[in-house]
């Protein structure tokens, strides 16, 4: 363990502090996606650990690059600091312009959207109706396949059959009278 003059004290607070204020922008662009899609309970929370996820990975890594891997309390004060300077300053103006432009870029979707809408209603009940003509055909359809056979006797197919029936008939007066 070395021992860090106040300089170094001062200057990784410094770096802690523009860390913190860094995962502030990235805590804003987590709540732009909320605002942006609503989410239930489990989406949030999930959203909520990577988070902590990142912000630990990043903190770990900071760690590492500039003091060794030591923790100390002031750079996590920093971090904190940094965080909560973000939020109250440029966070606070950062959700408001955020806000206009999701709630601007919706509406814009939601105008667009409307013709498309009507098409496809439109759609909707015309393949709807030729559904139900097409339904009616295929039952009438399948009402008559089943008398598709005539039964008169002069028919070719009626012959040809009564011809084979007559030859087995006869192959069995020839088989049983020998």
């Amino acid at each position: 363990m070395y021992m860090l003059t106040i300089a170094d004290q001062t200057r990784l607070f410094l770096l802690a502090i523009g860390l913190g204020f860094l995962l502030g922008v990235v805590y804003d662009l987590f709540r732009v996606v909320r605002m942006a899609f609503t989410m239930r309970r489990a989406g949030v929370f999930i959203q909520d650990v990577l988070f902590f996820l990142v912000c630990a990975a990043v903190t770990f890594v900071f760690l590492l690059a500039v003091n060794q891997g030591e923790i100390r309390g002031f750079i996590i004060a920093g971090e904190v600091l940094g965080f909560l300077i973000y939020y109250f300053s440029l966070g606070l103006l950062a959700m408001r312009v955020s806000s206009f432009l999701v709630h601007a870029t919706q509406r814009i979707f939601h105008l667009i959207s409307v013709p498309f809408r009507a098409l496809m209603r439109l759609l909707k009940r015309l393949f709807g109706k030729i559904g139900i003509s097409v339904k009616k055909t295929s039952k009438k359809i399948a009402k008559k396949s089943k008398f598709n056979l005539k039964h008169d006797k002069t028919l070719l197919y009626n012959l040809v059959k009564k011809a084979g029936v007559r030859k087995q008939q006869k192959r069995k007066e020839d088989g049983g009278s020998s």
